[in-house]
């Protein structure tokens, strides 16, 4: 947690492509598998990358789209099987009549992915037509 928060300190100086392998591990973090206290790191991070630098816009993006919603193996851990990704989002039913019902601990990832992704479009107005390829 030191160490990324020291590196969102000096985001100034950080290049993408002279730091490549640091931003990229940074940004590979599973924002589901870690602790409150990393994962308020690592989004502190995205936001800072997206203020300092705009080629860090897309990346930052990439985490916070693909972080809204657990990974498969924790739905599958809930033994929540087959369905389609809109079941994922609405909360609607699966093949096998469950739904996924996030815990308080999976609500709190979502609503801190939420503010980060809301924070990075205040920060960057144009981010937003980024969101599609």
């Amino acid at each position: 947690v030191a160490l990324l928060r020291s590196v969102t300190r000096c985001l100034a100086l950080v290049k993408e492509a002279h730091h490549e392998v640091l931003v990229t591990e940074i940004m590979d973090i599973r924002l589901w598998g870690v602790g409150s206290s990393v994962r308020e790191a690592v989004l502190s991070f995205l936001c800072h990358a997206v203020a300092v630098n705009g080629s860090f816009i897309q990346g930052s993006l990439h985490v916070l789209v693909f972080s809204l919603v657990p990974p498969v193996v924790a739905i599958a851990a809930a033994g929540i099987v087959g369905g389609s990704a809109s079941g994922v989002y609405g909360g609607g039913p699966y093949a096998g009549g469950n739904s996924w019902s996030p815990t308080v601990e999976e609500v709190g990832v979502q609503d801190a992915v939420v503010a980060a992704t809301k924070r990075v479009i205040e920060l960057a107005p144009t981010a937003a037509s980024r969101l599609l390829p």
